[in-house]
């Protein structure tokens, strides 16, 4: 079987999460694939790390195909390419956007749909082509894989999409690298220390995030607790703005750490070092950083929202996101309830046990496989 795969975000400076998953699943796949499968990867440059592996014999079977567009690489310059070149017998999506002109067995990945809960945290144009994409893609889409049953339910919900369309296919978590990094070293370049406690946040620092609230309540349990800091780490996204202000206005910028991007490296350092996790947004598609909290053995503070409950089942401690006094109350009961703490530990590390690339791979490859031949 032919298999192209669009792998445009495979190598991007500074990934984030759907960048982060579409890097895994392609190297999933390269792995899952048998010696009668072609897998053609449509990219904007070349690859070198797979370059290399296809020189050193490594990966039979593969090939790459530059696509040289700088603007619309997606709507014309893969449509213009499909137009003028044979197709694979099946084409792979990680992300939303399918091309004008595709396959007629395509597959592609819906990550969420928080634009439709929350779409004053997009901008106009965010919000019109999500919206576009999304539904274009559940009219000509062979299947559709969701990565949790929350988006699945969402895509029943907004765009009638036949349930049995769609597969749910969990994401995996063991991308953050062991580091061999001092601690006292790396934290002191985030304005840290060993001696120091704080919850950390991962993600993008953003409206939707909830990290308005998030501030607001830290500062009402740091009142009760001066030495506890809030770590925000992430790229400054939409209205991440907004968050800045509320730090400034509140009188926080020494308690609370915004550090920018954070490469996995020194990731990795600042959730070994938290002493505890938070993530109380208002919609994730899946909540990566809740499993990679799990993995670094912290305890999580999360949503009673989205697809949250469904990642972190009986790992974590829940809080309304939009109850500011609510989440203050469970920052408190983190930092303070010791049985409470050891007991999500403890949990979060047999959660893990759910979720893997390896099994993420060889699912997405069986769907397919399936589109293929359908």
């Amino acid at each position: 079987m032919t298999i192209g795969i669009d792998a445009s975000r495979y190598q991007i400076n500074q990934p984030t999460g759907t960048e982060i998953y579409s890097r895994q699943i392609v190297d999933e796949l390269l792995k899952q694939k048998n010696s009668k499968d072609e897998i053609r990867l449509y990219v904007p440059r070349e690859l070198e790390e797979i370059k290399k592996q296809i020189k050193r014999g490594k990966l039979k079977g593969v090939k790459q195909i530059v696509i040289k567009q700088k603007k619309l690489w997606t709507q014309e310059g893969l449509s213009l390419h499909f137009l003028t070149h044979r197709r694979p017998e099946v084409f792979f999506v990680p992300a939303h956007t399918l091309p004008l002109i595709h396959p007629a067995r395509s597959v592609v990945v819906i990550h969420d749909l928080a634009f439709k809960y929350y779409p004053k945290a997009y901008s106009d144009f965010a919000l019109w082509y999500l919206d576009w994409s999304t539904r274009f893609a559940v009219k000509h889409a062979k299947k559709i894989i969701t990565i949790s049953k929350a988006t699945r339910r969402d895509l029943v919900k907004f765009y009638n999409c036949p349930p049995e369309k769609i597969a749910v296919v969990y994401l995996g978590t063991n991308f953050l690298p062991e580091t061999k990094l001092n601690a006292e070293i790396v934290l002191p370049k985030y304005k840290l220390s060993k001696r120091e406690r704080y919850f950390l946040y991962v993600g993008r620092i953003e409206e939707k995030k909830n990290l308005v609230n998030l501030v607001k309540a830290y500062e009402i349990a740091q009142r009760e607790f001066h030495e506890l800091k809030l770590v925000l780490a992430g790229k400054l996204g939409f209205k991440g703005e907004l968050v800045l202000k509320t730090i400034e206005n509140l009188g926080l910028k020494a308690q609370v750490i915004v550090t920018g991007y954070v490469p996995d490296e020194h990731l990795a350092i600042l959730y070994q070092n938290a002493y505890g996790f938070v993530l109380p947004s208002l919609y994730e598609g899946f909540g990566m950083p809740i499993l990679e909290a799990f993995s670094k053995g912290i305890p999580v503070l999360t949503s009673k929202t989205s697809s949250l409950p469904e990642m972190g089942g009986k790992a974590c401690l829940y809080v309304d996101p939009q109850n500011v006094e609510d989440i203050s109350r469970g920052l408190r009961e983190l930092y303070l309830n010791k049985i409470l703490r050891l007991a999500l530990i403890k949990q979060g590390a047999k959660r893990l046990k759910n979720f893997s690339w390896e099994k993420c791979g060889q699912e997405t490859m069986r769907v397919l496989k399936e589109a293929g031949r359908e």
